[in-house]
């Protein structure tokens, strides 16, 4: 017997990072999805006009982005064929490669030998934004860190505990 498969395949999609905006690294995890009982082979783009060699299909593949770092997003294409060579049209997701760390600084203590003291500090990241900051303090040199205050998106913070002569 033969079976006449004339339909393209439907339902073609893709997720990387499990739908992740930013990524700090160029290797990634594609999540592959399609609609057709005979699925076989798969391919990718990263410009949807030049395409990889067909593989064998699977709903996961490792994959290394090309594009930049930066506000620029890495979009990546797949397109899946069936056994009856019929072939589907391709599907995207796209995601932005941030490797850049964000800077940040503490300014000047001040010189007080007070156990009450401000604390300020600034951030920056172009790409991904600050997402909070996380403040640590530790006594002298061979003191051990310890929190202050973690995830917050304040920038100041008034110091209990220590002078600024000792930490």
């Amino acid at each position: 017997s033969i079976i006449l498969d004339t339909a393209n395949p439907s339902g073609v999609s893709i997720k990387i990072n499990n739908d992740d905006q930013y990524t700090t690294s160029q290797s990634v995890n594609l999540k592959i999805g399609a609609s057709d009982t005979y699925i076989d082979q798969m391919a990718f783009s990263n410009d949807g006009s030049t395409w990889s060699v067909w593989e064998a299909f699977s709903t996961d593949k490792p994959f290394s982005l090309t594009g930049p770092d930066g506000i620029n997003t890495n979009t990546v294409y797949v397109k899946v064929k069936d056994k009856a060579g019929n072939e589907a049209s391709g599907a995207s997701d796209s995601i932005i490669l941030d490797r850049v760390e964000p800077i940040s600084s503490v300014n000047k203590l001040l010189e007080k030998s007070a156990a009450s003291f401000p604390l300020s500090w600034n951030g920056n990241d172009a790409v991904s934004g600050i997402m909070g900051f996380d403040v640590q303090y530790k006594k002298g040199s061979s003191g051990s860190w310890e929190n202050i205050q973690t995830g917050v998106m304040t920038n100041t913070y008034q110091f209990e505990g220590a002078s600024p002569g000792e930490i």
